[in-house]
């Protein structure tokens, strides 16, 4: 039980990281004006985002594609 816990529990940060990312960059979009929504006219709110934005959705896809599986196992081996 205590293994499933935490396997859900890295599934459930993996896609909050995902979602991290995705809101920080639409955050970061114009809302209004010609540019509204166009992602070349892209202000990050501190220097390094735009790297840390990356960062967060690569390491939630790779953490999405290992605990996904991880979870599935766990849950096989202890409940049947």
């Amino acid at each position: 039980m205590k293994r499933v816990l935490i396997c859900s529990f890295c599934v459930l940060l993996s896609v909050a990281m995902i979602v991290f990312a995705v809101a920080s960059l639409l955050d970061a979009l114009p809302k209004e004006g010609k540019w509204k929504g166009v992602i070349t006219q892209y202000k990050p709110a501190y220097p390094l985002q735009p790297y840390l934005i990356i960062l967060f959705y690569i390491i939630g896809q790779i953490s999405i594609l290992i605990d996904v599986p991880v979870l599935c196992m766990t849950i096989r081996e202890e409940y049947y």
